[in-house]
This record gives structure tokens, sequence and C-alpha cells, in this order.
């Protein structure tokens, strides 16, 4: 036997219906929604950090470089960064490090053994050695190194 149930009756079960589902979308969804914004919080605090860090990358990067001169006895005529050319991946690129100098060969050599000690070192892009011509141990030297550094405003872990 079917009950019959009228137009009114009808309605007052779809509205009590969807009052289910709000509470249950209220109570259930407050709740992801609260650990939903602590994780975005989280995140935001996290890439402000990487970014603090991966800002002094470039300052580090010299700094660990003059240290290394300093142990091979070489003193920098100059110490600059160089123009980058094109982005390595789409959020760093390549931050090149030329040095000028005048020093003996040997200090060069002992310079470019030690180089892969900075952990900021990525590749030598350019070495341009030159004889003084009156003492042949004597040379300038062009050196360009590299490492890698964020994009500003590139979102953290995209890319490399």
């Amino acid at each position: 036997m079917a009950i019959r149930i009228s137009e009114r009756d009808q309605r007052a079960i779809a509205l009590g219906a969807i009052a289910v589902v709000a509470i249950l979308a209220y109570y259930f969804g407050g709740r992801w929604l609260g650990e939903w914004q602590t994780t975005r919080a989280q995140l935001r605090a996290l890439r402000a950090q990487l970014a603090k860090v991966e800002e002094w990358t470039s300052v580090l990067f010299r700094n660990a470089f003059n240290e290394q001169l300093n142990r091979a006895g070489i003193k920098a005529k100059s110490l600059d960064y160089q123009a980058s050319r094109k982005a390595v991946s789409g959020s760093y690129k390549t931050l090149r490090l030329q040095c000028k100098a005048r020093c003996q060969l040997a200090q060069v050599l002992d310079l470019l053994a030690r180089l892969p000690e900075n952990k900021y070192f990525v590749g030598v892009e350019e070495l341009q050695i030159r004889p003084d011509s009156r003492n042949r141990q004597e040379v300038d030297i062009v050196l360009t190194l590299s490492t890698f550094a964020r994009l500003p405003g590139a979102k953290a872990g995209v890319g490399l």
C-alpha cells in the first residue's frame, strides 16, 4: 500500500533534508576549513623562512668564495656579480660572480682545486689566465663562477 504525501509535506521533507545537509556541512566543513587555514598559515611561514634563506644565498656564496681566495693567498682586485642571461628553470636563475686578481700560478691552481669545498659553488663559467711579460709565474686571472638563486616573486619549491 502506497502512502500518499501531500505537496506541503514533500516541501517540509525537502527543507528538513536541506537543513540536515547544511548542519552537517557547517559542522564538518568548519573543522576542515580551520585545518586548511592552519595549514596555509604554516605554509606561508615556511615560504617566508625559505625566502630569507635563499635571499642570503648570493651573500653566502660571495663570502665563502672570498674566504677561499684568502686561503689561497689571492687578493682580488674586483669581485662583482655579472648579469644573468637566462633562467635555469621556472623559478631559479644562475648567479655569476666574477673575480679579477693578480697572483702566482700555483695559487690559482690551489684555488681551483678547493672550489668544490664551497657548498654554493655550481661551476666555473669562465677562466682567463694571462701571464705577466716580466715574471712568468705572476698571472692576471679573470674567474667567473656560478651558483643558483631564486628569482624574485617565484614560488618556493617550483623548478629545481
